[in-house]
């Protein structure tokens, strides 16, 4: 459904069609090459001919190629339309706000076939209009060269997947296990549009297999792409496999991963926040109910409606129950909702909480809840881009007794005058007290907690820390050391480093060739998958860049990663922005949820819905063990506490904190891979 005004255009919020019944079957032929011309409407001038595809999407919905003709100055944006089934075209875009390239005019017409006329008016200037024809070629233009992509699904089956091509009849896919240059043979037969992936199930273990394809237009005589680069795949038993679950099921744009027991029963639940990255769309939060059994249960919340953004979950008040926060894109406002343990929430407000609700001043997106004097009580801190005419520093709060909150300028953390991305805890010098980091700062800012409501910023040349701009940190002990080290990870055009905590206060810069390649890096997350006693880092992509798992390999001082880029969690077509770690099977083996979106590579701020996989751990062997505080009557979760296991002649350390990594939690349930180890000592 569309909504029309007098004057044709689109008004509000976009309805989804209605499917189209039999009798309005689609006549457009799919996938073909149209010359559009336009009539020069009013605003624009006559431009010459261009060739442009239409492909279906599906109910009547079709996507122009390139609707610039003198409307826009790109030369790439597409633009959609409806077809009622005979003669209207409806122009259309996604929605009807500033970020669109147009809105629908109302009054195309198509005679089925051979002919589509379009009407667009442009967003940005309602009384520019345009027409555009378009009029069906004899003959088609080659497909450009597909990119194919392969990732390992299964102990079985590799999926290969590529991009929907202009022009694409069918694809061939082949194979070869000689080499990258020989030995190929059609996989099957040829693949026909609009499919864009397929599965090859006829496999072994330890053989490396190489994959190509190419695309043929429907032409008589077809015309044909070039062959994709080939595509390498040494099959291995994957470390992770999509779990048959409810959460694989969930299709929506997803923002901020956090794992908690909601309902105190002993399992971990997944929470997350679904709504648009960008704002300007009301979001709902999310929570799958862990059943026990291996499969969860989806739980809508009531929660206000607004533009919901970025997250947090802790136990604010000390009452055993997990609670949320939720920052709002379009205010200055986080939202505080206390858990009442059977997945309902009551909204903190009205007089008594001091200044939690006067806290923020714009859009916050690190909210980080620690006990920042030990007294017991959870303190806040709110961290995003500062506004000098707003003066909005970062924000530490600190709760008072009687669970009201005093905002504080916290020392040298409250002189911070510029953008921030996020805040992390971190006890760098092992003293007792939570310090944190300030990511997206240039160089990334360490600041000690002095243990009286204050923190003193170390300097980079003393503390070593002298590179910056990174967005996502991961804080682990990636040596054994019992201190903790730093993953930053890049932000646009950065590369990825580890510093090494010296144990003295200082860090050294580690130049591990697996992990400091160039990233955009939002929310890495440290865990021990594969139990043999070291921290791998999973790197979720985001801006076309792929998710990687890097496995830990070292020994003593020599600090070591191998990359895996082969596996289904490596799909580039998925975008993150929150990952976190839980054993909600108990089978002792870290599984992985992240929050995703269907991102383009050309924009970014095209995003779709996508498949929120909860990934299995596939892996077996060796011995662990998970230790769980509980303050009996305070700080309940016993963030800000450190664990060390000592096993088989090594030391193992975890940190208990709320974030795990931005807009992540990790189970509060810590996880210790031992390797061999039958036995242990445990400190804390």
């Amino acid at each position: 459904m569309r909504v029309i005004n007098d004057a044709g255009e689109v008004e509000g919020a976009v309805i989804s069609p209605l499917a189209i019944p039999a009798s309005a079957a689609q006549t457009i032929p799919d996938n073909r090459s149209w010359t559009a011309q336009n009539t020069g409407g009013t605003g624009y001038s006559v431009q010459p001919p261009k060739t442009v595809g239409v492909q279906h999407l599906g109910n009547g919905r079709y996507t122009v190629s390139d609707i610039s003709l003198n409307t826009f100055t790109s030369s790439e944006r597409q633009g959609e339309f409806f077809v009622n089934g005979t003669t209207t075209a409806v122009g259309a875009s996604a929605t009807s706000n500033s970020s669109s390239p147009v809105k629908a005019n109302g009054t195309g017409t198509t005679n089925g076939t051979t002919q589509i006329v379009l009407k667009w008016l442009n967003c940005s200037d309602n009384s520019s209009t345009e027409t555009i024809t378009l009029t069906l070629r004899a003959n088609d233009d080659a497909p450009a060269t597909p990119v194919l992509q392969a990732v390992v699904v299964n102990s079985n089956t590799v999926e290969l997947s590529w991009g929907s091509l202009l022009y694409a009849k069918n694809y061939v896919l082949e194979r070869s296990t000689t080499s990258a240059s020989s030995g190929f043979a059609p996989l099957g037969a040829p693949i026909a549009y609009p499919a864009t992936s397929v599965n090859d199930n006829d496999l072994t273990t330890g053989t490396t297999y190489f994959y190509r394809i190419k695309a043929k237009n429907g032409n008589t005589s077809p015309l044909e792409s070039s062959y994709s680069t080939v595509v390498t795949v040494p099959f291995q038993k994957p470390n992770f496999i999509i779990s048959s679950t409810t959460v694989s099921s969930y299709v929506a744009s997803t923002i901020g991963t956090f794992w908690g027991d909601f309902d105190n029963d002993g399992n971990d639940d997944l929470f997350t926040v679904n709504g648009n990255i960008n704002g300007g769309a009301l979001a709902t939060a999310t929570i799958f109910k862990n059943l026990g059994n291996g499969d969860f249960e989806k739980k809508a919340l009531s929660l206000a409606a607004e533009e919901y953004t970025f997250s947090g979950a802790s136990d604010i008040n000390n009452d055993g129950k997990m609670d949320i926060s939720l920052a709002i894109s379009n205010k200055g406002q986080v939202d505080h909702y206390l858990g009442n343990g059977d997945f309902t929430f009551t909204k903190i407000a009205g007089n008594g909480i001091g200044d939690l609700d006067a806290s923020v001043k714009s859009e916050r997106q690190g909210v980080m809840w620690g006990d920042i004097n030990n007294d017991g009580r959870l303190d806040l801190v709110l961290s995003g881009e500062y506004d000098a005419s707003l003066d909005d520093r970062i924000s530490v709060l600190i709760q008072n007794g009687n669970g009201s909150f005093t905002s504080i300028h916290a020392g040298d953390l409250g002189d911070l005058v510029e953008d921030s991305f996020s805040t992390f805890w971190i006890d760098y010098n092992n003293d007792g007290y939570s310090d944190i980091l300030v990511s997206g700062t240039d160089p990334l800012r360490l600041y000690k907690n002095n243990g009286n409501n204050t923190f003193s910023l170390i300097p980079g040349g003393t503390s070593g820390i002298l590179l910056g701009g990174f967005a996502g940190l991961a804080v682990a002990d990636f040596n054994n050391d019992t201190f903790m080290d730093i993953y930053c990870g890049g932000g646009e055009g950065e590369s990825s480093v580890i510093y090494l905590n010296d144990g003295d206060g200082t860090f050294t810069l580690k130049n591990s060739t697996a992990v400091t390649e160039e990233a955009f890096v939002i929310s890495p997350v440290a865990g021990d998958i594969n139990n043999d006693g070291l921290i791998d880092l999973m790197v979720p992509g985001f801006f076309g860049i792929p998710t990687k798992l890097f496995i830990n390999n070292t020994t003593g001082s020599n600090l070591s990663f191998s990359a895996v880029t082969t596996e289904k969690v490596n799909d580039t077509r998925y975008w993150h922005i929150g990952a976190a770690y839980s054993d909600y099977t108990k089978d002792g083996y870290l599984d992985l949820a992240m929050a995703s979106i269907l991102g383009s590579d050309d924009s970014d701020d095209a995003f779709a819905d996508a498949p929120n996989y909860l990934y299995k751990n596939n892996n077996t062997g060796n011995n662990w063990i998970q230790v769980k505080l509980a303050g009996v009557t305070a700080n309940k979760n016993g963030l800000g506490a450190k664990i060390t296991v000592n096993a088989g002649g090594k030391s193992y350390t975890r940190e208990v904190v709320s974030a795990s990594a931005f807009v992540s939690l990790n189970s509060l349930t810590q996880h210790f891979g031992i390797g061999s180890a039958t036995s242990i000592t445990m400190s804390r």
